[in-house]
């Protein structure tokens, strides 16, 4: 099963208090984005990313570093 899939498509952590949450602590995961070359899941990670701003209704200071970055996928 794919965890990064499964926390933006289940309902459960769909809240606002889970964005949060999950943004914090997925950092690291994100910072892959800088160079995706190193990474075979970089589809879930711009669905991830899109997923979470969409929840949130804010493109967080996270998103906004790594945006520089997502033209390399």
């Amino acid at each position: 099963m794919n965890v990064i899939r499964f926390m933006t498509e289940h309902e459960y952590f769909g809240g606002q208090k889970f964005v949060k949450i999950i943004e914090t602590n997925i950092t690291p995961l994100l910072k892959f984005a800088e160079d995706p070359t190193k990474i075979d899941f970089e589809d879930d990670l711009i669905f991830f990313i899109d997923s979470l701003i969409k929840k949130s209704q804010n493109c967080s200071e996270i998103y906004q570093e790594i945006f520089p970055y997502l033209k390399k996928f």
